[in-house]
């Protein structure tokens, strides 16, 4: 995308909608690592008096639309990428949808608009997981065959692997990817992916009364993470303090030997959550990067 976390509002730029806005931890995550406000500020989310709040909020840079109210995103896309159109500007808009919104009548609204007024700078991209807070999308609202409605609706679908960054990655390098027609991205995840006893599971991040499970870091970093050292290093050049309560987890590798080691492979990822693992309310890592979903 292009950006400038230095001129958020620079007229040139990409528009980013994220219309699941409960999924905004990992943006905050993001938007400090490009520079757009401190990273300090973390550490206040969801604190009295912060602006970073448990959804989008645009008085904070690099945020362009308050969102939550699933079923909104596409439309205040829909109206940016036109509005890009008729000043004929080059910038493009993303919005990113979960699949449990698109029962909500504004998303198919907003598909037509997209393909009449012919929005190729509007790329969508659909959190396929088949989970919505209250089940699985086929129980609460059937929405397949979902990839042949949106074609259906003029748009160029296009199948991806969502857990997979690096497909994801490269297939959003392409868009648009027909000219003349909005792109969306039907990016088919798993809920949890990586963590046994979280994947596909309705009730994470949520807490149970009915069902509690006793999270550790150590099952975590069995099953998520190949290498403890990278884990180690990224903790430490983080945040020391952290590292001292967990040291032991992590081949307890001693604070003034960390610097020494040569590490083969660093993820933007591990960074992400281990930062979004020190303010979330939570307050472990497992919880952020099973809801996410990443592949390590």
């Amino acid at each position: 995308m292009k950006i400038n976390p230095t001129n958020p509002s620079w007229e040139e730029r990409d528009r980013f909608i994220l219309s699941k806005g409960h999924s905004v931890e990992s943006y905050y995550c993001i938007l400090a690592d490009k520079g757009f406000f401190p990273k300090e500020d973390l550490k206040t989310f969801c604190k009295f008096g912060s602006k970073l709040i448990g959804h989008p909020n645009n008085d904070i840079p690099g945020i362009e639309m308050n969102t939550g109210s699933l079923g909104h995103g596409l439309p205040i896309a829909v109206g940016m990428a036109l509005a890009a159109k008729m000043d004929g500007k080059s910038w493009r808009v993303f919005v990113l949808m979960g699949d449990g919104e698109q029962a909500e009548g504004s998303v198919w609204e907003g598909a037509m608009a997209a393909t009449h007024y012919n929005l190729d700078n509007l790329i969508a991209i659909i959190d396929r997981n088949k989970l919505q807070m209250s089940g699985n999308t086929e129980d609460v609202m059937g929405l397949e065959p979902l990839e042949e409605k949106w074609k259906s609706f003029g748009w160029e679908v296009r199948a991806v692997d969502g857990n997979d960054v690096k497909q994801l990655e490269n297939a959003l390098k392409s868009a648009p990817a027909v000219k003349n027609k909005p792109t969306i991205f039907m990016a088919y995840t798993i809920k949890g992916k990586g963590v046994s006893f979280i994947e596909n599971d309705v009730g994470f991040p949520i807490p149970s009364t009915t069902k509690r499970i006793d999270i550790t870091l150590e099952v975590v970093l069995n099953e998520l993470f190949v290498e403890r050292a990278i884990v180690a290093e990224e903790i430490l050049s983080y945040s020391p303090h952290i590292y001292k309560g967990i040291q032991k987890l992590l081949l307890n590798i001693p604070i003034d030997m960390i610097k020494h080691i040569e590490f083969k492979q660093k993820t933007q990822t591990t960074r992400a959550i281990i930062r979004t693992a020190e303010f979330t309310p939570y307050a472990n890592i497992i919880l952020v990067a099973g809801a996410w979903g990443f592949k390590l």
